[in-house]
């Protein structure tokens, strides 16, 4: 038998729709009734003359348990998407008022066909860790369809927001169903179920416009062809599946026209039909009296003289085609000769600022050269930093305290560590940073504690005290592992909201502070990146509200301030190239 839908489908597309219809019907078996339905509403979503799915949906209604679909099996097994069967398609049928279920598309993946069920499969949990602070994961992932009943939710909005969604998701408007569940971070950042329906939204938007593209090419191809039948077929699918689609729409005007449609060929010794005649035309010319009748001897209409080709034409065509190709080399001359000179002839160009670029960290080198026992090198490290970077202060800063245990050391006598004694100088150096980590500790600053303990370890073994404080600095940052990861993975704007409120219920933590600043520090550096220094206003100017100490970040905004509405010359991008991300 015959597919018994719209024929005019692809021939995938009514394989599709057939194999989801078989597996409802399993479900229905199987007293899985509301699975069922929602089978059935999805298959009279893609084609809305499938008969066979409004009958399974019709015993569906008020059954709460197996119902008996053996007849409907039978007649399934029947059915063949073979286009040499194909009937004529019927008239068109309008659609039925879509199921209250199936706003939510709740359709569970082996309740699809398996080019949709692809689709939404899950892509697993993202583990990370911030800084070996704990064993497990700093963040999980959360996975499920976005047909999953809505956990409920203490908080009106974000059931409202899932619910626009949803509808929208039904509708098939996906960019308008992530648009809504992506306002739902606004509220809560970690909502497992609107990270999930998002990606899976994302996935089916782009196998449907894949899908819309490949049927349009291919009505493009009938039309060419002259197979109008199979091409208005193709757009009315296009059409179904994205009724916006401007394209589809404006051949199917062309082909619906009178004039487009194909004329029979006219009859042989015919004259073909020529323009119609104007009002100056209707009346006939005054042709005498003296010429004999139009039917007293057959006329004789002469064949118009041959158009004479002017015999200049083929010499000045070349000489135009030579003027062609002489000009052309000229430009090839003068683009390579720019090109090879470029240097030369520009020597105070510069290349453009790219985004996300990581330049030199001059205090990574510094601290990296005065743990090795490199204390010369990396003090003259320090001062080779100039006062435009940002890390200018932090080179201050260290230079001094350096200075300062330099001259401690001469003071009390203490000789130099040996080049040879590695087993002192590694001691020495885990005491420093011991020292760094027990000051930040005491100061609330656990953050900065935890990286010293650790770094600490990492050259001895930590004891005692040491290992306590550790332990409990990872404790006091457990609250906000997950933001630490966003931070680290610069994922800086998700992690907002979830710092703000942490910062509004307790604004003595110090590391959400920190985690808040550096985050809109480095949202405006990209903005200045990108050469948006407006925008990078607005990020900035939150950081004197968070930390009015925070001098290079306040030098960063008066810097953006001095380049709002107004054009970035040598020394912003001099400048912007040089800055590194807070980190």
């Amino acid at each position: 038998m015959s597919y018994p839908g719209n024929p005019s489908l692809a021939s995938d597309t009514r394989d599709r729709i057939l194999s989801t219809y078989r597996q409802t019907l399993d479900l229905a078996g199987d007293g899985r009734v509301q699975e069922a339905a929602l089978g059935c509403d999805f298959i009279l979503k893609m084609d809305p003359q499938f008969g066979p799915a409004g009958t399974l949906q019709s015993r569906l209604e008020g059954a709460s348990g197996a119902i008996e679909v053996a007849d409907l099996v039978t007649e399934s097994q029947s059915w063949s998407v073979d286009d040499n069967g194909a009937q004529p398609a019927p008239p068109p049928v309008a659609p039925e008022p879509e199921s209250p279920v199936a706003a939510a598309l709740a359709a569970p993946d082996d309740l699809l066909a398996p080019e949709l069920s692809s689709a939404l499969t899950d892509e697993g949990d993202a583990d990370t860790n911030t800084f070996s602070i704990d064993s497990g994961s700093a963040g999980a992932g959360a996975g499920g369809n976005v047909g999953e009943a809505p956990a409920s939710s203490e908080e009106p909005r974000i059931q409202e927001l899932l619910n626009e969604g949803e509808a929208a998701f039904a509708r098939g408007d996906y960019q308008a169903a992530i648009d809504s569940w992506s306002r739902i971070f606004l509220i809560d950042i970690d909502h497992d179920q609107a990270n999930q329906r998002i990606e899976e939204a994302r996935k089916l938007k782009a196998e449907g416009e894949r899908q819309v593209e490949e049927l349009y090419n291919q009505s493009l191809d009938a039309i060419d062809s002259g197979d109008r039948q199979g091409a208005r077929a193709l757009l009315e699918e296009v059409l179904l599946l994205q009724p916006g689609h401007l394209g589809a729409k404006e051949y199917l005007a062309e082909l619906d026209r009178p004039e487009a449609a194909a004329s029979p060929p006219p009859p042989p010794g015919s004259v073909p039909p020529g323009p119609a005649p104007g009002p100056a035309d209707t009346a006939l010319p005054d042709i005498g009296d003296d010429l004999p009748p139009l039917d007293d001897e057959p006329v004789t209409v002469a064949p118009p003289p041959a158009a004479k080709k002017p015999a200049a034409r083929r010499g000045v065509d070349r000489s135009l085609l030579l003027i062609g190709v002489g000009v052309l080399g000229i430009v090839l001359a003068g683009a390579w000769f720019l090109l090879s000179n470029w240097g030369n002839l520009f020597p105070n160009s510069d290349e453009p600022v790219v985004a996300g670029r990581p330049p030199a960290d001059p205090i990574r080198d510094a601290n990296r050269l005065y743990l090795d026992g490199d204390v010369d090198n990396a003090i003259a490290k320090l001062e080779g930093v100039p006062q435009i970077s940002e890390h200018y202060d932090r080179a201050q800063a260290l230079l001094t305290r350096w200075r300062e245990e330099a001259a401690g050391e001469a003071a009390e006598g203490a000789a130099p560590v040996a080049a040879g004694d590695a087993m002192a100088a590694s001691d020495a150096q885990r005491d420093r940073r011991l020292e760094l980590a027990r000051r930040a500790y005491d100061g609330g600053r656990y953050l900065e504690a935890a990286r010293e303990f650790q770094a600490a370890s990492r050259l001895a073994p930590l004891d005692g005290a040491a290992a306590d404080l550790f332990e409990d600095a990872k404790r006091q940052l457990l609250p906000i592992r997950q933001q630490i990861a966003l931070f680290r993975d610069r994922e800086w704007r998700r992690g907002l909201a979830a710092l703000w409120r942490i910062h509004l219920e307790d604004p003595s933590n110090y590391d959400a502070m920190r985690l808040l600043r550096d985050s809109y520090y480095n949202l405006g550096l990209q903005e200045l990146q990108r050469a948006s220094p407006e925008n990078a206003v607005e990020h900035l100017k939150e950081i004197p509200e968070l930390d009015p100490s925070d001098d290079a970040g306040i030098r960063l905004l008066r810097f953006a301030q001095a380049y709002e509405g107004g054009g970035q010359d040598l020394l912003y991008r001099i400048f912007v190239n040089n800055l590194d991300f807070r980190k």
